[in-house]
């Protein structure tokens, strides 16, 4: 009882060193003075005692939040004990929890956790949990997750480097590597996706090569469009337009949508050369598979 009484004077302290507080109880004894004052005056009072009654509810939130942002530091130190334990579910609850927890301190252990652990599969779990824009210390990581012979290691390390975008340039070999000859159809599609995502110019020929071929599964072919789509420069944007050359109708179709929408006059006059190309040959069958 002592306790929560102790808590519950700490808890009123905060409450009242916020200057929120302060405006709407103002506006309380406003509004009881205006009742005193002006007894047949009443349409005001609900307006004032509603902003009271709003004001403690905004100052209450404020320090439940600023009280709750201050707990994570000693969960964050228990899931660092824990990452060392030799249970793997153990460590994995831990990377959870800290991911969940969201603070640059949670960030730091996941980092540290992805870089320096001993058990490859708890540095892949961390580097997976940790990744973000611009988080390219992990890529080294990554990549290795990427070789994995773990299905879900590979499809969430493209995940990652997806995540952390432009900065994982040196993950764009690996990702073409795995995009061209891994088994996998969603293990490919998020390596396509990643290498749209970081957007570098190395990836093109690698990305046209599985655009043009027409035996290639057409979620593949379609991935790889919308990863040229996001590459920078005129290669990307003439590999892009050799898919408007297909003889799948619904393909070329989408090509020819992805060329319109860019509107640079270098896209126009290859959306303009794919569709003569088609005029003049026709349109084939459909190859998509099933």
């Amino acid at each position: 009882m002592k306790e929560t009484l102790q808590q519950l004077w700490q808890y009123l302290n905060l409450l009242i060193r916020k200057w929120v507080f302060w405006i709407f109880t103002l506006l309380a004894a406003i509004a009881a003075f205006t009742a005193l004052v002006f007894p047949n005056l009443t349409i005001p009072q609900p307006v004032y005692w509603g902003l009271a009654v709003l004001g403690v509810f905004w100052v209450a939130f404020q320090v439940h939040r600023d009280t709750v942002s201050k707990k994570p530091r000693p969960v964050i130190q228990q899931c660092v004990a824990r990452l060392n334990s030799p249970d793997q579910p153990c460590r994995e609850a831990a990377i959870d929890t800290l991911s969940s927890v969201g603070s640059p301190e949670a960030q730091e252990a996941l980092v540290d956790t992805a870089l320096n652990h001993q058990v490859p599969s708890t540095r892949f779990k961390a580097a997976f949990a940790a990744a973000k824009p611009g988080e390219s210390c992990l890529v080294p990581t990554l990549i290795t997750a990427l070789e994995s012979d773990h299905i879900d290691y590979r499809q969430s390390s493209a995940n990652a480097l997806a995540k952390i975008g432009p900065t994982a340039r040196d993950a764009v070999s690996p990702l073409c590597t795995v995009l061209l000859e891994d088994k996998i159809p969603p293990v490919r599609l998020s390596a396509g996706s990643a290498l749209g995502k970081i957007g570098h110019p190395s990836a093109v020929d690698v990305l046209r090569q599985c655009l043009i071929d027409e035996a290639e599964d057409v979620q593949i072919r379609r991935q790889c469009a919308q990863a040229l789509d996001r590459i920078p420069g005129d290669e990307a944007l003439k590999a892009l337009a050799r898919g408007h050359r297909c003889s799948n109708r619904s393909f070329f179709h989408e090509v020819d949508s992805i060329l319109e929408k860019k509107g640079t006059p270098e896209a126009n006059r290859l959306l303009r050369a794919g569709r003569q190309y088609q005029h003049i040959f026709g349109l084939g069958r459909d190859h998509r598979r099933s």
